[in-house]
């Protein structure tokens, strides 16, 4: 899929590089409703421009901190992911909310379960480090 970006976009989205020429997470769903762009096609975008998409918010990539799998929230995302201990990385954002994001970061990277259809078309699905189980 390719997405046409004026180049007032292209300037925007090359201004938000972190120092690696890389955008991170945060910074390209932030991206994605500036320039009015369905986020999951975030992607597309960032591959035909060449950059990386760096740092996701989940620990699925990228050196993103981690502390100890809570085990009351892997029990509650467990609740809301599939047989195969997959949920989606939206639903997992939304917990977030209410748990902390570094809590589900820690919790998912620590843990059996796997994130599925990022937020930025990223991916469809990717393995936690698998520590529970």
């Amino acid at each position: 899929m390719k997405l046409n970006i004026d180049e007032n976009q292209k300037n925007l989205i090359f201004k938000s590089l972190d120092e690696k020429g890389k955008l991170t997470c945060v910074k390209a769903l932030a991206l994605a409703k500036k320039l009015d762009i369905d986020s999951t096609n975030m992607m597309y975008l960032t591959n035909d421009l060449g950059i990386k998409i760096s740092q996701c918010e989940l620990g699925v990539f990228g050196n993103r901190d981690t502390d100890e799998v809570d085990n009351e929230l892997y029990k509650k995302i467990l609740t809301y992911s599939d047989k195969d201990k997959r949920a989606t990385c939206t639903r997992l954002w939304d917990e977030a909310k209410q748990s902390g994001m570094k809590n589900v970061r820690s919790t998912v990277k620590g843990s059996d379960v796997s994130v599925i259809y990022c937020k930025l078309g990223c991916f469809e699905e990717r393995k936690s480090s698998g520590r529970k189980g």
